[in-house]
């Protein structure tokens, strides 16, 4: 994808979430800043745009030949709030699943005699996803500190319409699909 790909990308990011921004330049530099705006190659007389970002240290413009990537990154809110689902889901399948241990702090599940899994929190961009990890055994399971897990499909809270039934729905038909 070219870079024009990636600046259509950031005014998604703007127009939708209104989100602090991970920019990543070709030379490997990151900047971590709101979006200000895209002025078009039209707009400054020149052959390229340019993304504006508002960082720590100013204001920084891009050229869109100098990024190499750009992703939406999740506020301290968003993350308490998707950490919060992930606990009423975990709540949940505590009604349906036996929980005979925990791994690194988290709730692991038993569904059968042998399947363990657990729901792990993504808040690495923008929405956010919860992801079911799966081992399939007790050894599997309980390896190291952080036990040997595979992880199965994202539920990326957009992809729901943030609807937490539906989503529940869905992590269900995974787990007993397992």
């Amino acid at each position: 994808m070219g870079c024009q790909g990636v600046l259509m990308n950031i005014w998604e990011h703007q127009n939708e979430y209104k989100k602090n921004l991970r920019i990543l330049t070709k030379d490997g530099k990151v900047f971590i800043g709101k979006m200000l705006s895209i002025l078009d190659a039209d707009d400054l007389e020149e052959n390229e745009a340019q993304v504006h970002i508002e960082t720590e240290s100013g204001i920084l413009a891009l050229r869109e030949s100098e990024i190499e990537s750009i992703k939406s990154i999740m506020t301290d809110l968003e993350i308490s709030l998707l950490r919060d689902l992930r606990n009423r889901i975990e709540n949940r399948l505590s009604a349906i699943y036996e929980q005979p241990l925990e791994v690194d702090g988290q709730k692991c599940f038993l569904q059968g005699k042998q399947h363990y899994f657990m729901i792990t929190a993504l808040p690495l961009e923008s929405p956010g996803a919860l992801v079911i990890e799966h081992a399939d055994s007790f050894e599997e399971a309980t390896i190291s500190k952080y036990g040997r897990f595979e992880d199965g499909d994202l539920f990326w809270l957009d992809e729901y319409d943030n609807d937490e039934d539906k989503m529940f729905a869905a992590i269900l038909r995974e787990i007993e699909d397992a």
